[in-house]
């Protein structure tokens, strides 16, 4: 009777505590808060981590590891398995650890990458001490009273210097003697700034400091209630993370594309009939451009008109179809240009268009002729030192003949015409046979044969090769 006496006691004075005790000069801190940043992060770490994504995710992180201290304070007013919160949280936290890990898969597919010495012995060491801990604090939220669940968060509060580690190399640091940072490493191994590999190995490790902190923190909480001191050298370290990979960054975005056989094959790849999808591919290769893909049926006519620092171009021509991708480090602006520290370019071609307008461009249209044009500001460090480039790759298709018909089309006709040779012989021979077998001997048979008759026997009969502009086209004949 005492027990139930006291458990009702609990739930009653319980949420006043609560209330209570998480009242801060910000607001009120409750576990719904932090469950909610706790998905933001979850959402973030699924994002391509484009420019605009990686300024959110250091919001994001911070907005969560400044609600460890108050979540943890409060964790412990609960008894096992007494609030539905807490269960939530729980499950956040969980599917947090499982994205991660999700991440790691696709890094671990990366050869550039797992080859890395730093990957293999200390990223991997850092990982399972991270995880250990990260599991103890998932059990201890489950069980805050428990006394095992206790006493593994006060050992978890040893396991800091592991989530230093994975901090100094999001930071761009080396960790081992005479080598360069792991970013770097993956760099020289690619060849490039290739995207899949960075960002997923940057997600990843962000992913890991993160559990790391959480971790730690909630252990911290456990142990010397409320001290904050690993909470606040976490926060500390995430603007110096964020600060390096926004440099990484920029170092790609000088790196000349035209100019890499590399590139050349991955923009065979990506670019495809298919607009939409191409401009996605082409922003997971390269997220650090704005990008804008158009397909045309006419060359375009790039017209620079008042300075050098204006997005690079690539065109890819498929058949009579041409695909240009334009990229820059930001999206372009409507300004006059006569204005201050502002360059200018236009774009033009005729005909039907589809466009992917990632660098928003502003479009004119002057009777058959479409004008694409745009401005940007060249004060930024990161647009002064973009390299701008323009190339064309010819893609491998069969070429169009002197005679105005492709090759292949006419080999069609050559192919053809030898059939129709062959078959008009044969049709001949068998009737002069014939008429051989029924004249008397001495005679000769002039065999009455009609040369139209054969026409319609062939495969290519019905196709009207003046109407075949492309392969696709053939096709569907």
């Amino acid at each position: 009777m005492k027990n139930i006496m006291e458990k009702e006691y609990m739930y009653i004075i319980f949420p006043l505590l609560f209330s209570l005790c998480c009242h801060q000069a910000e607001g009120i801190l409750n576990l719904a808060d932090v469950t909610v940043y706790v998905d933001e992060f979850i959402i973030n770490l699924g994002e391509e981590f484009e420019n605009g994504d990686i300024d959110n995710a250091e919001t994001i992180v911070l907005n969560l590891l400044r609600s460890v201290p108050g979540f943890g304070n409060v964790v412990k007013l609960f008894v096992s398995g007494g609030n539905s919160e807490i269960n939530e949280l729980y499950r956040k936290l969980d599917q947090m650890s499982h994205d991660v890990s999700q991440i790691k898969a696709v890094v671990q597919t990366i050869p550039s990458i797992i080859q890395i010495s730093v990957i293999q012995k200390q990223v991997a060491e850092d990982e399972r001490e991270i995880n250990n801990c990260y599991l103890d604090s998932l059990s201890y939220l489950n069980n805050p009273t428990g006394s095992p669940e206790i006493d593994r968060m006060k050992t978890c509060y040893d396991k800091f210097q592991y989530v230093r580690d994975v901090s100094r190399i999001l930071q761009g640091e080396s960790v081992t003697f005479n080598q360069h940072s792991l970013f770097k490493e993956v760099k020289l191994k690619s060849g490039f700034c290739n995207g899949t590999e960075i960002v997923n190995i940057f997600k990843y490790l962000y992913g890991l400091f993160t559990k790391g902190c959480i971790a730690v923190g909630l252990a911290e909480q456990v142990k010397f209630e409320n001290s904050t001191r690993i909470n606040d050298e976490c926060q500390s370290f995430v603007p110096r993370i964020f600060t390096f990979i926004r440099e990484f960054y920029s170092t790609c975005q000088t790196f000349d594309l035209c100019s890499v056989e590399k590139e050349h094959n991955f923009m065979l790849q990506t670019i495809s009939s298919d607009v939409e999808n191409s401009i996605k591919f082409f922003k997971i290769l390269f997220p650090w451009y704005e990008a804008t893909l158009i397909r045309t049926s006419s060359p375009l006519d790039y017209e620079i008109l008042d300075s050098t620092r204006t997005p690079s171009v690539m065109t890819v021509q498929r058949g009579f179809t041409y695909y240009s991708v334009l990229w820059f480090p930001v999206k372009t602006m409507f300004l006059h240009t006569n204005a201050n520290n502002v360059s200018s370019f236009q774009v033009k071609f005729e005909g039907a268009y589809e466009i992917e307008n990632g660098l928003n461009l502003t479009i004119v249209r002057h009777n058959k002729e479409i004008v694409l044009w745009g401005s940007v500001n060249v004060s930024a460090l990161n647009v002064r030192l973009f390299n701008p480039c323009k190339h064309k790759i010819k893609a491998p298709m069969p070429a169009v003949s002197k005679t105005g018909l492709k090759d292949w089309e006419i080999a069609l006709v050559v192919v053809g015409s030898l059939v129709a040779f062959v078959i008009i012989v044969c049709v001949i021979k068998r009737c002069c046979n014939n008429k051989d077998e029924d004249q008397p001997s001495g005679s000769v048979g002039h065999p009455n044969i009609n040369l139209n008759q054969t026409s319609g026997t062939l495969g290519y009969a019905d196709t009207n090769f003046n109407q075949i502009t492309s392969l696709d086209d053939f096709y569907r004949h």
